[in-house]
């Protein structure tokens, strides 16, 4: 085997686990965050594209943590299972050198490295602005679906308010 070909098969190995590491670890902390989006779609009527919208902006925005955590689970995973596998020992057994076989990783690292700083410079900050912008246009849209007569009304994003009477098609609240 030529060094070349166990260059891309090891990289073969990383990059499916770097992949779906990226998607588990995005869904397990978006999940934290299904309760309060479904609420958007329930109690303020928000449409599902507009949540959507939301979903990725904050998934983006988890970018900068989630590509370190999948570039270390994708690494421990392939050379683990290339371990268990005996692998590493017929690689050694045919001569590679440990810088030979690690190579892969510490390449693939780089990459990730500078696509990260690249998320926590711009994509990250700039999914953040989105997210709260959506947010706020949202929350002055549907601030009236929200509202009720007569008691204080908390359930729109932390705010108090109290109105006598609500008219719902000048959308105007008084006392």
């Amino acid at each position: 085997m030529h060094k070349k070909t166990v260059f891309f098969y090891i990289l073969g190995q990383i990059i499916p686990t770097f992949l779906l590491g990226i998607f588990v670890f995005i869904f397990i902390l978006l999940l934290f965050q299904f309760l309060k989006l479904t609420e958007f779609i329930l109690i303020y009527n928000v449409s599902p594209l507009n949540v959507l919208h939301l979903l990725v902006n904050l998934s983006v925005g988890f970018l900068p943590i989630i590509l370190p955590m999948s570039l270390l689970f994708s690494i421990l995973l392939t050379y683990s299972r290339l371990s268990s596998d005996s692998e590493m020992v017929a690689l050694r057994a045919l001569g590679y050198a440990p810088s030979t076989i690690s190579l892969p990783a510490i390449l693939f690292s780089f990459v990730v490295f500078f696509i990260s700083v690249q998320t926590v410079l711009f994509l990250g900050p700039l999914a953040r602005t989105k997210f709260d912008e959506m947010l706020s246009s949202i929350g002055s849209q549907k601030v009236m679906s929200s509202i009720c007569e007569g008691p204080f009304s908390e359930s729109f994003f932390d705010l108090v308010l109290y109105t006598n009477d609500i008219d719902k098609q000048k959308n105007l609240l008084t006392d």
